[in-house]
């Protein structure tokens, strides 16, 4: 089956953020693998691929990436583990917990759990941003935070990535409380009605939240950035959002 106009989109965007790609290489890396993000930015990153007008911009040293992994690295996991990553972070100046340029740089690494990022993960994410050293990530991550919340199918693709990199291993559902907290960071700075609903959640102590109803709320967000005055009761909206409505008309 063909991939659908939005979904391409999607997947366009997606593969722009993870490989700096033009539009049209995008494209042409996207048919090539049937619309399949995975497997064309495996193909871009094992081929050698380039962006457009990359030449001389943005090199990066294979040597120097190697020893910024094995700074961070636990020696005998041979990955970032939780102690990693908490110096990562610290020598980039996030707050692991509060900054979202976190999630984002799990986001193009494609790293499944930010506790457990191996020497691949690393490396494509470093060789997506151009960069070899902790200086240059730290320089590159304002970049990355403005084209990821600056785009629609940009954010659309980071959300949807930070439901899967913090469900627990083996389930397909967010834990309530997690989900709470990641509406309250990722949606608070762009969504009106984001500490409302995020207080709501707690309200009902909802106990997880499945990828459906995630992927909504972020269409929700969007479709009433403010107020919910010509909301439909009858549209396919989540039970949750339904009930949520309800309880700002009361």
């Amino acid at each position: 089956m063909a991939a659908s106009s939005s979904s391409q989109g999607r997947a366009t965007a997606e593969f722009k953020v993870l490989t700096n790609a033009s539009d049209s290489q995008a494209a042409s890396m996207l048919r090539k693998h049937k619309w399949s993000v995975e497997a064309a930015t495996n193909d871009w990153f094992t081929s050698g691929m380039k962006p457009a007008g990359a030449a001389g911009k943005g090199t990066v040293s294979g040597p120097k990436v190697a020893a910024m992994f094995a700074k961070y690295a636990d020696a005998s996991s041979g990955a970032i583990d939780a102690d990693g990553i908490e110096k990562l972070c610290e020598d980039l100046g996030l707050d692991i917990y509060g900054s979202p340029e976190v999630l984002m740089l799990g986001y193009v690494m494609q790293a499944d759990d930010l506790t457990d990022i191996s020497n691949e993960s690393f490396t494509r994410g470093m060789s997506a941003l151009g960069t070899s050293t902790v200086e240059e990530l730290k320089a590159e991550m304002p970049k990355l935070a403005a084209r990821i919340t600056g785009g629609s199918a940009e954010f659309a693709a980071f959300f949807k990535y930070a439901f899967n990199a913090n469900k627990r291993e083996g389930m397909r559902v967010l834990d309530g409380e997690v989900a709470v907290g990641l509406i309250r960071l990722l949606l608070g700075p762009r969504w009106a009605l984001a500490e409302k609903f995020a207080s709501f959640l707690e309200s009902q102590e909802i106990k997880n939240v499945t990828k459906d109803t995630w992927m909504q709320t972020l269409a929700f967000s969007k479709a009433f950035p403010s107020s919910v005055e010509s909301y439909d009761e009858d549209a396919a909206w989540p039970v949750v959002i339904d009930d949520f409505v309800a309880s700002l008309k009361a």
